[in-house]
């Protein structure tokens, strides 16, 4: 089967969440199906050698955007919605219509609702994958924030995009979700549409903690694209309500912030006890070295990679309800789920500081990811769906 792609982010290196699962997915895709990949060249740091390695070809389209800030201004005028508009591009839809037409297109994969304006033929199927239901992320957002521009804006693009982010999936043979949570928002609106849940994953092999590493006494870790809003309202949530009450318990006990683009509130966290990385190439060494990994998320939409990879790194997981939404791990078997600050702290410095039990959530956790969220298994079930969808359809001819 031929398969073509569409991302608005190049898959490899996979810098920040989306990319990770656009890079996994592509790559199970690929052991099944001829699979061709268009993507805008979104930074200069891309490794096309890396996916030329499962695809049959890869295409980039240059991607270049003025300040985000004016430009989201801009749309405030706009009826169609900034999430739209910054990927508008001729280059790319002249793309998208001669690889359908020169490669014999069975089936256009479109990563992401924000690319799912660019026009496709009716007769070539879509797939729409939903890494987050945008609008409902938009409005969360625009509901915890009080800053006037910022509330503004997400408050008038949700509205804008929800009508357009539907009409999208409405024209796809099937859109793909994260989790069940996503599921029932979009039924809610398109009760007949056709909807699956493919969850994010991990590659348990590559996070596995190496045995000879010992994860240094009364410490935790951040993880997560600093320039993200959620990740960044989480760790401030974090730092101001949540860490006094751990350094009641222990004054010197360490927290690690890893991520590209903190902002100035969040680096002058930094000191003897706190570490703000900033960008770094591999997550995973801050991790195996930590004993708890934290996941203070009060705003977000889809399911969180990180959850999924400190339990294949056998860490000890303390998340709010938010931050392990959709994963169907259980509370005081895989993971610890608080939402009260106070609460949090404690189940924090318990994880870190009770071998029993952090042994306990190492082994349920690494069990729990292997025989569920692998990236293998999640692989199969997205190609048991294409599969289907394209049986249906050629049924029907």
């Amino acid at each position: 089967m031929n398969i073509l792609m569409i991302t608005p982010f190049f898959p490899y290196p996979a810098e920040f969440g989306g990319t990770i699962r656009t890079y996994h997915l592509a790559k199970e895709i690929a052991k099944k199906n001829n699979l061709f990949l268009i993507s805008f060249k979104d930074r200069d740091n891309i490794d096309i050698e890396k996916m030329q390695e499962f695809c049959k070809s890869v295409e980039t389209i240059p991607f270049s955007e003025e300040s985000k800030r004016i430009n989201q201004l801009k749309t405030l005028f706009n009826k169609r919605s900034y999430q739209t508009i910054q990927y508008k591009s001729q280059e790319m839809q002249s793309a998208i219509d001669k690889s359908i037409v020169d490669n014999k297109i069975d089936l256009v994969f479109i990563e992401f609702s924000q690319m799912g304006f660019f026009k496709i033929p009716s007769n070539v199927p879509i797939l729409l994958d939903e890494h987050n239901i945008e609008f409902d992320l938009l409005a969360r957002m625009s509901a915890k924030d009080s800053f006037s521009f910022r509330k503004l804006y997400n408050k008038l693009e949700a509205k804008k995009f929800m009508k357009e982010e539907l009409s999208f999936v409405k024209k796809s043979a099937i859109t793909i979700t994260t989790s069940q949570r996503d599921i029932k928002i979009i039924k809610q609106y398109l009760p007949e549409t056709r909807i699956s849940e493919i969850t994010n994953g991990v590659d348990c092999s590559e996070f596995a903690k190496p045995e000879n590493i010992i994860p240094e006494k009364n410490s935790a870790v951040f993880t997560g694209a600093m320039n993200y809003f959620p990740n960044d309202e989480g760790v401030n949530f974090f730092m101001e309500e949540i860490y006094p009450f751990l350094q009641k318990k222990d004054p010197n006990f360490k927290i690690t912030i890893v991520g590209s683009g903190p902002s100035e509130k969040i680096k002058a966290y930094k000191n003897d006890n706190i570490n703000v990385t900033g960008f770094v190439k591999d997550v995973k060494p801050y991790m195996w070295n930590s004993s708890v990994f934290i996941v203070p998320l009060r705003m977000g939409g889809g399911t969180r990679f990180k959850v999924v990879e400190a339990m294949a790194a056998g860490i000890p997981v303390v998340s709010t309800s938010l931050g392990c939404e959709g994963i169907p791990a259980t509370n005081g078997e895989h993971l610890q789920v608080r939402d009260d600050p106070e609460e949090f702290a404690n189940a924090v410095f318990e994880a870190a500081t009770n071998q029993e039990l952090a042994e306990k959530f190492k082994v349920n956790g690494m069990k729990f990811a292997k025989e569920n969220v692998d990236w293998e298994i999640v692989g199969n079930k997205l190609n048991n769906e294409i599969q289907s969808v394209i049986s249906e359809i050629n049924n029907e001819k």
